[in-house]
Parts: C-alpha cells; structure tokens; sequence
C-alpha cells in the first residue's frame, strides 16, 4: 500500500508493527498449517470440523492454508501424512484469518483509526477481495478485514492476469509466491520473478537480468555508477564471433591505469610520485591468494611474517635504485584470517641529504583506517664486510648437531605455530654462542618474483628458538644492514652469532657457498599478547554455519532401523549381537520444549549411553543418535524439539570425552532426507542435518554484520525471521536473573554506565541475602540506576509469574537477561540424576517459564547466557551444554514466533565467576590448552551489544587460540576458521608409527619407552613442565587427577596409541607403572621377526573356530566382530610392499571373508 502511494510510510509501519503486537495475544491458542492441495478438496477435509478449522489461505491450485484450534489443524495435517500429501504445521502458533482473530477487533480498530489512506493511479489489487480496489478504502476497517478472512491470493492473481499483467515480481526475502503465480497462471505467458533468495547473494541481480532478457525496462544507472552513458546496439543482427581477451586472474592491468607494474607476488601496481620524488607500490593480501601466509601462526593468530616487510623493503629498494635495507623497525604486527582482504602499501620516499630513502609499509582493510606496521630505510651503498671470518668447512668441525625430530611440535607449545610452508629447518649444530643450520623451503613453495622468500628467511631464524631458552613468544623487531646477494634462493646454509642479548648476526650462503644474504644486526623481543589480543579481538564473535558435504566412503548395503533408548538399554542388558553402526531415536514425534519432559529425556539418554560405554562389546561400534528439527541448520528452520535440541549438547559433551563413539544427526520430513542416512555414516563428520536430501555439517565461522544482513530473514506467507533489533528503552525495567551473581552483576553496571537501562531488577535466589547484594545496589545507585533485588527462584513457575506481574505500569518490563545457572561437573560415565537435574533446572527451567510469562509483552529483548560448551563440547560437562543447547534452541522457536530473542554462548571470560571460581591451575591449563583463551569484560561488552544490534537468534562469542589445536586433529566445528594449509597433515597412523617405534626396541626397552610416553602424557594433562616430576609408582589419585582429568588422559593415550581404551583406565590401572604395562599388552609390535607370531595367532585362531559349536546368535556376533577387525586393520596399517598378511587384508572381499568362515573354518550351527 506504501509503495503505490495509498499509505505514508507511518501509517503502513503502523499497519505492521500494531496488527503484529495484537496477534501475540492469540500465541499458543491456535495453528496453522501448509497443504498441497486445491481449496475444494481442503474443505471436503475440513467438514466436520468446519468451527475448528478453516481455510486461511488460497495461494495457487495446489497451495492452500488451513489456520485454527491446534488439535484440529494437527489431525488434518496427520490425515494428509498418512496419504502422503505435503503437509506440514507453520510455526506461528497463532490461527490468523480466522475467527480466532474476532477476539481482536476492537483493539485493531482502536490501533488504526488515524490510519488516513488516499486514493492512487496505480491499480492496487487486493488478496482480501480478490479484486482491484480503490485505495480509499484502506482504513481501519479494511485491515481488520483483511486478518480476519481467508486471503484470496489465486483469485487477485486470476482478476491480474484478467486485466492483462505478464509480469510478477516477488518482494520478499525468500521466494515461496511464485510457484502458486505460476500454477494459476498455467495457460499463460507471463514473467515470475524473485528478488530475494536465502543462501545466495546475486538473486536481485539475476532478476534484473532476467527482466531485462524479457524486454522490461531496466533502471541500470544504480547498479552500474561509471557508465556516463548508454550505448546503442548496432541493427545488424550478431555474428556471434567473440573478440574479447582472454582474462587473467590478476589485480588488474596496472598499465591502463597509468601505473606500472610491480612485478611481486604480494604487490600489483607501483606509482611515481613525481612531486616527492618517490614511488609507491600497491597491492592486495588474502589467504585465498597467499595460502603460504596461513602457516604463520603466533598464539593461534595468523600474522604476516616479519621477514615478508624485509623482502617487501628489498624489492621495493630494488626499483628504485636503493637495493640495501638500512634499517627497519616493526611497529604492528599484520594479521590476518580466512576473511580478510587487505590493501598493502609500501611507500618509498625522496632521498635525503644522506642518500637513505625513508620507507613505510601499511594496509586497510574496508570500512577501517590505515595502520602502519613498519617503518625503515634504504641505501643505494652496501653494508660494510663484516671483519669476523666464517669458520672453514661444512659443518663446522667444532659444532655439535642439535635433535631437530620435534623442532616444530615442540616450537608449537610455545605459541609459534608453523605449518609446511614455514617447517624448512633441516639440521641445527652448535659452536659455543653460534648456531649453524640447513635451511631448504618444501618443494610446493614457489619463489619467483620475490627478492628473497619470506618463509625460507624466517625458517633461518627458527634455530633460535630452537636452540634458545623457552621464555615465550619473540619474534623479529628491528632490522639493520640487511643486503641481498642473490634472488631465488631455496636453500641456505645458515651461520647465526649473538651480538648481544637479544641481538644476532646472520649470514647465509647457498650449497656450494655463494652468499645469499647477510644481516648485520637483527633484534627480537617478546610480543605482547595483549597487542594481538587488541588487533585481532574483532574475531571473536561467531555463528554457526552449515556447510554442504559429501560421504567420503563406500555406502552402507543398508543402514538397520533406528531403535529407541529403551530399545537400546535392553538389547545391551540382553546381551544381543551389536552393529557396527547402531542408530537411536532418542526424542519421540510428541517432544516438547516443557521442562519436565527435557529432563525425562536427557536424563535416559545418559542412562542409555552409559550402559553403551560399559559394554565391551560395543568398543568398536558408533551410536548414531537421530533428532527431528532440532537445530536450525538452514536460514529459517523451525526448532520444533527443543528436548532434541537439548540432546545435541549433550552427545557434543560426549563427543568430547569419547571421541570416535557417537555421530549426531537431525533430520527432517523430506523423504530424500531417510536415503541419505546411509550417506550420512560415511562421511567421517561427528554432527550432521539432512535438509531435503542434502547433507550438511555444522561450521563455526566469523560473525559479519552485512552478510548477515544480506541472508537475514524467511519468506513465506507467514514471515519467521523474527522481529527487527530495538535499542533498550532507558524508561523501561530490565529484569536480570543470576542478578546478584558476578556476571549479573557485571551486566547491570554496563547496562548503566552505556544509558540502556536506569531502572533494574535484579532477582536470584538468595535475593538481598546474597553476598555483596547491598554493595552492587549502592555501586549501581552512585552511577544513576534504581536497582532492585528481589529473592525469586526462576525455575518456579509460580514465582516468576509473581515476579513479571509485580513490575510497575510505569517502568514496563522491557527486556530480560537470563544469565542464571550453577555447575556440578562429572564425567558421562559417572553422571547421576541428581547432577544432571541440579544443573538443568536453572537453564532450562527458568528460560522457560520467563518465556511463557513474557510472551505477551512488549519486550525489546529477551537475551540467554548460554555458554560455548553446548556448541564446541567440554569434557564432564556434558549435561551442561545440554541445558545451553536448549536456550540457543529457543531463541530459535522464538524468533519463529516472531518474538525477539538472543542466546549467546559465552567462551571463557577474564574474570573470575561463580561458574569458574573452582578451576584449579589445571583445569585453567586444559582450557586453554583446548583452543579457549579469556576474554576481558569489557571486550565482552562490546560483543553483547554487536549481539543484541545484530538480530541473530544465536552467537558464539568466544575468544580461540587456533595454534593451540596445531598439534592434533582440528574439531570439526573449528575446521571452517583454519585455512586447508593450516590444518594438521594426516601422517601414519598412530597405532602403526608406534608399533614400528617398538618394534625396533629390544624386548627389554619396551616397557620404559611406552611408561616415558606415558609421564609425559600425565605432565601434559597435569601442567606439569617436566615428565621426570611424575612418579611412577604414585597413584594418579595422589598425582592430583580426578574422573576430567583421567578422562583427558584417556583420549590423549588413545591418539598417542591408537587403540580405543576404556573410560576406567586409570581406576583399571592405578599407577604410571601399572599403565604402561597394560599398553604393552595391547599394542602390536612392528618388526621382523612379529609377521610369525601374527601368522601363528591366525593359524591358532583357525584351529579355535573349526573346533566351535556355535548357535545363531553367537555366530553372527562373531561374524561381526571379524568383518570390524579387518575394516579396521585396514584402516590403521599401511601397505607394505610384498606384505602377504597385507594382500590378505586389503583384498578380501565380503564373499570372501563368508567362505572364510563358513568353510574354511568349518561352521556348525547347533
């Protein structure tokens, strides 16, 4: 109406925003839902029920919309199911266009009296008429009207069609119109088109293209600013012969735009500054580009290396006459990650009286200022020799070698993460203060164009910190006389000798010893972790994405049916044969979000999964558990099982601390979505959702606002987006549970010192009782606030509603921060009811009922403290990231509701709270050891209002530290932050590179290698920085372990191993002594002289089974357990050539391995 001119903007606002808030008071008493069918045969399945249900809608000839009493909708949506029609329920939980809307008529008619509409020329064609009317007759009446009765969409697309239009253009931010236009519109010639698409970014100028191929009149100056003018077509037809060259991947032809060409890798352009006599160089850094640079990781923080502004100075000195560094400081270290796009400059100034040219490089990214990282001088004159001759010989005969095995894993635990690009260090010796070394760059590195590679001079610095002691993170600092002898060097010969404390002298010659490059002063210091804190802290606010992926394996024959947890428990209790892949239903058709049913279902899915984890014979098998839409994995997605939501939290927990042992998987009502299951399995990937066939895994990625934006939203007739972000109203009361907790605490002072709120109510269980209550009063009082502590326990219905109506008419409820909550950690497999419900009570409970009890009011804000662990997984906290997977899962169902709502799943904060008050120094230790660094409070701050401005129903605020992942497996839920070069290499498999370790030992050796592997393990897990500290014979309970710490244990023996060791390994096996012994019993041994004793083992095994009398069930088990050994030695050994036993493996085929049993080994069923 606004866009035909019958309404200003105001009045159609209005008719939005006031409709809207009226529809709130019907939320909960009705439904509607989607049918795939034509209206007559929608209302032969209506009668009977004719004053319960009701047609809402007519779209198309298959497309109508039934809206009314919830039972009533759920029984036709349940009659067309079972015939197979499309059918599904809108999440709205309202019935518009109804009688249920009679219930609304005055206060609609109260709210839009003053709405004044005007008549217009442009022809305005009504869907609650079905006709084109005069757009006077917008007023009050009209809206009411136009809620209450069915929307006729067919019949308005009929009259426009009548009246001769062709063209239809969707404005909506998701296409769901255009097939009922086109069905209607079957025996005409017309134009469809969307503007919006979710998932894509081009759709707006697809449709113009579109329209414009159609012959519509285009408006392309918007879109195309640098076109002066139009130019017309030549009126002879075309030839079709192309004449266009050829493009070329580059920043561009530098030469028409009148500048030259830099001839760099990392620059594109250089310019002549003729009034200063000097030159600028131009170019552009991404990791899309320069995938190199992503192997330069200091504290998990990707930086551009500090030898790239050396070679940078070089090149640019190069050109312009002054080829010698004189000196070069670095001010900022240049970060950055797999978003970032950067302009690089580096500028050359005039020469001085001195002959130096100054020299400055800098980048931007876009919508950002400048930022200066170093600053320096080049010289047309070398730097003088150096008088210090260079010892004779190669090595020196006088250096020592240095054990270079572990030279980066071991750089890599002081923050300085490497990847390939950077690992040239081949051999280090030492001679009194010197350190000498080989360097060589890996063969995919490619060093044409640059001066000298940056990654082949910073692995020539890498023997001082090898060889130095470990006192942190020092990186190069300033740089003087540095001259370049020859270009495209791969290998260097290396000498480095102090020149003072923190300062060396480097020279490095090629094999046959031709100098290469010589620097005659280079100072390192410590970098300070709060300067990348500070440059790199906009990169701690995320989202999870879903990504398309693919199966990696050969597909299941089939996959067995899903069983129940009950199923479960009593096929484990019976004793029955267990599949390699067994699949779950863990949540049932009828899962709610109400409290009491989350916690029936979480606690028997612990129930289930610790009688998984006990039984022995389930060692080798995966549970896959199956939920129904519960996560949003696609812009929109309804969260209807918030108990499944709930669930997902919890197996991420156990994923964690059994790793390998369970896959999730959501799915939805697609019938394609039931075949990909078998897909599904194969895909390697811990979490999955099958939308409509496709399979998709969950991706932590950066938050951005504007791509955000561009995707924000759901079409369809009923919108789901949820309601625009509104500033907090200062006059408005803000409720804050945990209110009196640290975190509370914290929110209220910022809330007040920011001017977002002034009236607050601060409400937890102890209320004015609660320590240091009365002193956050005054403290908030003194900053201009009127607090308020009042003693509720929010996971009481009846309190809370107490609570919400005792709020003063003239300071309304406005908004709710929830940020209650309590720990009682414990391994999965020591859970108990009592745990599990202490600690979802506060969380779910609670967010809950101030959801019902707040549903109906204005809020401008409805934000939930979740915490990180539901999404990334923390072991013992299993039941933890259950509570906070259920609160980013109702956002989700609010936002559905069109109600607002922000859940934020917090990573670790700086300061001490009631959630982390018990860490000792080694669960402080395990966490950042994990990838989670603290993040200060008021940086915190900033992230909760970006959070709250952004409109997301979920956010990851959480502070990574990716280098501390470098030397394992990368989580799948991180892979998506880690460029492809990043990523740890698949080596040997663990179970076969130590095999081969021990194989190679005397028999004697064995047992004091594998207890060496084990302390250092225990001194990892401990923090303790010297593996001689463990003692052997002392308990782990005297060494200080407790069920997460043995749980921790546990999964790092597993990946040193290879083997899949029990969760009471330490309670098995007391003692570091009595832990490598039970090892030695389990790991094979790789040699010579161990291929007999594995072919006698068989040879016994044969003898064993053609002895056996086996009933079914017994034989099928048994069956089963070898077809799981061979997979698995297929997997975990690698092909020796002319290996017997390994053509054995490798070749059998299923019919094969049959034979093997039933006639080689002589099968008897009895």
């Amino acid at each position: 109406a606004h866009a035909a001119g019958a309404l200003s903007l105001d009045d159609a606002a209005k008719v939005v925003a006031l409709r809207a808030q009226a529809l709130r008071a019907l939320i909960g008493h009705g439904d509607m839902a989607s049918l795939a069918l034509p209206a007559d045969q929608v209302t032969e399945l209506l009668h009977g029920s004719e004053n319960r249900a009701h047609i809402a809608t007519v779209n198309g000839p298959n497309a109508t919309v039934i809206a009314g009493d919830p039972d009533a909708v759920a029984a036709v949506v349940a009659h067309c199911k079972e015939r197979d029609i499309p059918a599904r329920v809108l999440p709205v939980g309202y019935a518009s266009h109804t009688p249920h809307v009679e219930a609304l008529r005055d206060e609609v008619h109260t709210a839009l009296d003053g709405v004044q509409p005007t008549t217009t020329d442009v022809a305005f064609y009504s869907t609650y008429t079905g006709d084109r009317i005069d757009t006077d007759t917008l007023t009050a009446d009209y809206w009411y009207d136009n809620l209450r009765h069915p929307v006729q969409f067919q019949t308005a697309t009929q009259a426009l069609l009548r009246d001769g239009y062709a063209t239809f253009v969707e404005v909506s931010p998701h296409p769901v119109l255009i097939q009922p236009i086109e069905d209607t519109a079957d025996q005409h010639e017309i134009v469809a088109l969307p503007t919006l698409r979710r998932d894509t970014t081009n759709q707006l100028t697809t449709a113009l293209a579109t329209a414009h191929t159609h012959g519509l009149p285009v408006n392309w100056r918007p879109l195309l600013p640098a076109v002066t003018a139009p130019v017309d077509l030549p009126p002879y037809p075309f030839q079709r012969q192309r004449y266009w060259l050829t493009s070329r991947p580059t920043a561009g032809e530098p030469a028409d735009l009148g500048q030259g060409a830099a001839d760099h890798p990392l620059l594109a352009a250089a310019i002549e500054l003729p009034d200063q006599e000097g030159m600028l160089f131009t170019g552009r850094l991404t990791l899309d580009r320069q995938p190199w640079i992503a192997d330069h990781a200091v504290t998990g923080t990707v930086l551009l290396p500090g030898t790239a502004y050396v070679d940078l100075a070089l090149h640019a000195g190069h050109h312009t006459g002054h080829p010698h560094l004189d000196d070069l400081t670095i001010e900022t270290p240049l970060i950055l990650d797999p978003d970032t796009d950067l302009q690089l400059q580096v500028e050359v100034g005039a020469p001085d009286d001195a002959g130096r040219r100054a020299l400055t490089i800098r980048s931007h990214g876009d919508g950002q200022e400048w930022t200066r990282h170093a600053t320096g001088a080049l010289t047309a004159t070398p730097a003088p020799a150096e008088a210090d001759p260079e010892p004779a010989g190669w090595p020196p005969a006088t250096a020592a070698p240095a054990d270079v095995t572990t030279a980066y894993p071991d750089l890599a635990t002081t923050g300085l993460g490497y990847g390939p690009a950077f690992q040239g260090v081949r051999a280090v010796w030492r001679d009194g203060d010197d350190v000498h070394a080989e360097i060589r760059l890996p063969d995919e590195v490619d060093v044409d164009g640059y001066a000298i590679h940056p990654a082949l001079l910073d692995a020539a610095l890498h023997p001082l910190a090898l060889t130095g002691d470990a006192d942190g993170v020092r990186l190069p600092f300033a740089w003087t006389r540095v001259t370049l002898h020859a270009t495209g060097s791969r290998e260097l010969r290396v000498r480095l000798a102090a020149t003072g404390p923190d300062t060396v002298r480097l020279t490095a010659t090629d094999p046959a010893g031709a100098p290469v490059v010589t620097v005659a002063g280079l100072t390192v210091r410590p970098l300070p972790a709060e300067q990348l804190r500070q440059a790199g802290g906009r990169n701690t606010l995320h989202r999870v994405a879903w990504s398309p992926v693919v199966a990696t394996g050969g597909l299941p024959s089939a996959v067995p049916p899903a069983v129940g947890l009950d199923d479960l428990v009593a096929s484990l209790a019976a004793a029955e044969p267990v599949a390699e892949t067994v699949l779950v239903r863990a949540t049932g058709p009828d899962a709610t979000g109400d409290p009491l049913a989350v916690h029936e279902v979480v606690e028997r899915t612990v129930t289930a999964f610790q009688a998984w984890l006990a039984d022995e014979r389930t060692a080798e098998s995966q549970l896959v558990v199956l939920t129904r839409c519960a996560v949003a994995a696609r812009p929109g997605d309804p969260v209807a099982d918030l108990a499944g939501a709930a669930l997902w939290g919890l197996v991420r927990g156990a994923q964690v601390e059994h790793p390998d042992r369970f896959v999730l998987v959501d799915t939805d009502d697609h019938p394609g979505s039931v075949a990909a299951l078998r897909a599904a399995v194969t895909t390697g990937e811990p979490q999955l959702a099958v939308r409509e066939g496709t399979l998709l895994a969950p991706r932590l990625a950066r938050y951005r606002a504007v791509e955000a934006a561009q995707g924000a939203g759901q079409g369809g007739v009923v919108g789901d987006s949820g309601p625009a972000p509104a500033a907090l109203d200062p006059e408005g009361t803000v409720l804050i549970t945990g209110g009196t907790g640290t975190l509370g605490a914290l929110l209220a002072e910022h809330l007040t010192t920011t001017g977002q709120a002034r009236h607050l109510l601060l409400a937890s269980r102890r209320g004015p009782d609660a320590p240091q209550a009365t002193e956050l009063v005054d403290r908030l009082t003194q900053l201009g606030a009127t607090a308020t502590v009042v003693a509720c326990d929010t996971a009481d219905p009846d309190q809370v509603h107490t609570l919400i109506t005792g709020i003063p008419t003239d300071h309304p409820l406005t908004a709710v921060f929830h940020t209650a909550g309590v720990l009682d950690d414990a391994a999965l497999h020591t859970l108990t009811p009592h745990q599990i419900h202490t600690v979802l009570r506060p969380k779910i409970d609670a967010a809950w009922h101030l959801h019902h009890a707040t549903h109906h009011l204005p809020l401008t804000a409805f934000v939930l403290y979740s915490s990180a662990a539901g999404t990334l997984g923390s072991p013992g906290q299993a039941h933890y990231a259950a509570a906070n997977t259920y609160l980013d899962a109702l956002a989700h169902h609010r936002h559905t509701l069109n109600l607002p709502a922000t859940s934020l799943a917090w990573g670790y904060w700086a300061h001490t709270t009631g959630m982390t008050s018990h860490l000792t120094t080694t669960d402080q230790t395990r966490i950042t050891r994990n990838g989670l660094l603290p993040m200060p409070t008021d940086h915190a701050h900033t992230l909760l209002d970006t959070a709250l401005a952004s409109g997301e129903p979920t956010l990851v605020p959480v502070a990574l530290d990716l280098a501390a992942l470098r030397g394992g497996p990368v989580p799948a839920m991180l892979r998506g932050l880690l460029p492809e070069s990043r990523r740890p290499a698949a080596g040997a498999a663990p179970r076969v590179a130590l095999a081969e370790r021990l194989g190679a030992l005397d028999e004697a050796e064995r047992l004091p290698y594998l207890l060496g592997l084990v302390r250092e393990q225990i001194a990892t897990v401990l923090g303790h920085a010297d593996p001689q500290a463990v003692e052997p014979q002392r308990t782990f309970k005297d060494l200080g372990f407790d069920s997460l710490t043995a749980v921790e244990l546990r999964n790092r023996l597993n990946a040193a191993t290879g083997l899949r060791l029990p969760a009471t390994l330490v309670f098995d096996h007391p003692t570091a002594d009595a832990l490598a012994g039970y090892l030695l019993t389990r790991m094979p041994v790789s040699g010579a002289g161990r291929t007999g004793d594995v072919l006698d083992e068989l040879s016994r095994l044969d003898r064993v089974l053609a002895e056996a009398t086996l009933d079914e069930a017994t034989f099928q088990e048994v069956r089963n357990r070898l077809q799981r050994r061979l997979a698995l030695l297929g997997k975990r050994w690698e092909p020796a050539e002319g290996g017997d036993l390994d053509d054995r493996i490798h070749t059998a085929s299923t019919t094969e391995i049959f034979d093997f049993i039933d006639q080689e080994l002589g099968r008897k069923v009895g």
